[in-house]
């Protein structure tokens, strides 16, 4: 049987983070065992001598090309899907990034200052992770709430965004319950401090106080009519 070369360039779906080179070869036991040279390379890859291993198909891993775990550049002048802004008491602009999954701090002249999330990362919702960021806001006590509406809840962090202080809503989990949001899309305060966040799919708007006791609920649950 002849050999037959191929290259492969794998992109993990859904994040374009890295692709991965790999290079088989398909024979059978009649066929030669060579190595690929790095004069053999494709796009100047260097695959400097690689066994192929057993004969019939087999892969050998060669190159990564990209930086692993690193969807795009994570900083403030690449944002993926930016959906909410607001401003906080010191005049610095906070950015939600539904897609990119993260809430994004920067300065009046647009330095990037902080973020919460990793750019890319919607496939953990953690203290770290977000799923979808639909809204952030500061509150009168500088701490961070983030609208991670995909993971239906509302995350408060202190002002030097270090520890998660309270979360409304049970991740991952969307409920009609007062304990349950089901994928929440913004948030706001009133003069005293209390948090009226929007529950979009189940047609109301919630209302805590600081603490993250219910209080009230405005619109009927489920009904939008």
């Amino acid at each position: 049987m002849k050999m037959r070369w191929f290259v492969i360039f794998l992109c993990i779906v859904g994040l374009p983070l890295a692709l991965v080179c790999i290079v088989g070869a398909q024979g059978d036991d009649s066929s030669p065992r060579p190595s690929v040279s790095a004069a053999q390379g494709i796009g100047g890859l260097d695959i400097s001598p690689i066994p192929l291993g057993q004969p019939g198909l087999s892969f050998r891993y060669v190159q990564t090309l990209g930086i692993t775990e690193t969807a795009y550049f994570s900083d403030c002048g690449y944002l993926n899907h930016p959906h909410g802004v607001g401003l906080d008491r010191a005049g610095n602009l906070w950015v939600a990034e539904l897609l990119g999954a993260r809430a994004i701090k920067c300065s009046a002249a647009g330095a990037c200052l902080a973020s919460i999330g990793v750019a890319g990362f919607t496939a953990e919702s953690d203290q770290a992770h977000f799923a979808a960021v639909a809204d952030v806001s500061v509150d009168r006590e500088d701490n961070v709430w983030v609208v991670d509406s995909a993971a239906h809840r509302v995350v408060k962090y202190d002002p030097m965004l270090s520890r998660v202080l309270l979360q409304l809503g049970e991740t991952g989990k969307p409920g009609r319950d007062n304990s349950h949001f089901d994928s929440p899309s913004s948030i706001a305060f009133n003069s005293v401090g209390n948090l009226y966040v929007s529950d979009t799919n189940n047609h109301r708007v919630q209302v805590f106080d600081p603490a993250g006791r219910w209080l009230a609920t405005i619109g009927v649950t489920g009904m939008p009519d």
